[in-house]
């Protein structure tokens, strides 16, 4: 693999009252363990160091020179107080696992990712999976056409670990390796109704197809052209009205049909294509169109769920809320060092997200503010606070629950 920079100019690195950290040592080793690997000066990796100390300015330097350090695999990335402390693999005063090595001369561009035939896509330069937990992004130069694509070899599946479908990558994606697959974490799977929409057959009836009509029998019961029984919780279709709902209590198929908030009025269905989720009990339309325009005459109240400094133990989780029956999640947030959270959706983990990127604090954690994505439940509903760190730590969090 070729020699590639940690940074695109001259690192400086500062001590805790921020001044330029002179005499500290920077030192890398193989991602997950602590096995030293070299760093090299330039990208011809003619001359290599097991660590490079800062100078007076904080930068790192060899032999007199500044440099900007390489390396050639990823790595871990520690900084240590001192030499001794560096030589002995103790006591540094941060350390970066898991760190993915960019392609090229751009810290904005992403390995590419080719198909080295029938969805068999490989990386231009990382060809191994990385450590379970490890997030890379890849650019992939063309889209799957089968369900069962394959990056280096390792599985690619949706984030709950379902099968992918044919299109669902194409360009850059994030993945999560869990240490047996390859895990798309794009927002594409932000919500339980987009991720149904997406993992059924509507994509292909749309490419080949003109959706099945929906005609009224009288007074808004609306009648599938064909299929009449119940696609099934969870599940996401789509219907052409032939005409527009007249009165607050439109049927299709003798199952009544509302909103997001479960609200029905005159005219909410148009003449035309619409996209509806089987809530368990009832068709919620999933047209931007359609989704919250009943929100001013609303009157159903929120529940608040609040916490400003709940301390949560070292890679543990905590219960913000667990719910029973059909809920939603219009809005929130989880806020603290080194956060994640679990949301748990009818049983099901619709996702764990336990590796987080974010901004660092003053320690050279990672801080973030995470958002919750809008969710819709038909039986349950759960959420959970993660701290990924290694110690205790305060967390807090404002969300926001709807009883549908």
């Amino acid at each position: 693999m070729a020699w590639l920079p940690i940074a695109y100019v001259v690192p400086q690195y500062v001590d805790s009252s921020g001044s330029p950290y002179s005499g500290a040592v920077l030192k890398a080793y193989q991602a997950g363990t602590l096995t030293n690997i070299a760093f090299a000066t330039d990208n011809t990796g003619g001359t290599t160091v097991n660590s490079i100390a800062l100078n007076a300015e904080g930068q790192p330097e060899v032999s007199g020179n500044v440099v900007i350090p390489h390396i050639n695999q990823d790595y871990k990335l520690a900084l240590y107080p001192d030499q001794t402390s560096a030589d002995a693999d103790s006591g540094a005063d941060w350390i970066i696992d898991n760190i993915d090595v960019v392609e090229s001369g751009s810290p904005y561009q992403v390995e590419t990712a080719t198909d080295g035939g029938t969805d068999a896509f490989i990386s231009a330069i990382n060809t191994s999976a990385p450590n379970t937990g490890q997030v890379i992004r890849r650019d992939f130069q063309s889209a799957n056409t089968t369900t069962t694509p394959t990056l280096d070899g390792v599985t690619l599946k949706t984030r709950d670990g379902s099968a992918l479908w044919a299109g669902a990558l194409s360009g850059v994606h994030t993945l999560q390796y869990d240490g047996t697959d390859f895990l798309a974490v794009d927002p594409i799977y932000v919500t339980a109704q987009e991720e149904a929409y997406s993992k059924s057959e509507v994509d292909s009836l749309i490419a080949t197809t003109d959706p099945e009509n929906a005609t009224d029998g009288g007074t808004d019961a609306y009648d599938s052209e064909t299929t009449t029984s119940k696609p099934g919780t969870g599940k996401t279709f789509l219907r052409d009205f032939g005409s527009a709902n007249t009165t607050a209590s439109p049927t299709l198929d003798g199952t009544n049909i509302v909103d997001v908030d479960g609200n029905a009025w005159a005219g909410m269905i148009e003449a035309r294509v619409h996209r509806l989720y089987d809530n368990g009990t009832k068709y919620v339309v999933l047209d931007p169109g359609v989704m919250g325009a009943y929100t001013a005459d609303d009157s159903r109240s929120s529940t608040t769920h609040t916490a400003n400094n709940q301390s949560i133990a070292a890679t543990s989780y905590h219960t913000i809320f667990d719910l029973t029956g059909a809920h939603d999640i219009p809005a929130g947030n989880i806020f603290s060092t080194n956060i994640g959270y679990r949301l748990t959706v009818d049983g099901s983990v619709r996702e764990n997200q336990t590796t987080v990127i974010g901004g660092q604090d003053a320690s050279g954690d990672v801080f973030s503010m995470v958002p919750i994505p809008y969710t819709i439940s038909a039986s349950s509903l759960k959420l959970e606070a993660y701290n990924a760190s290694g110690v205790s730590r305060n967390v807090g969090w404002y969300v926001l629950t709807r009883a549908l």
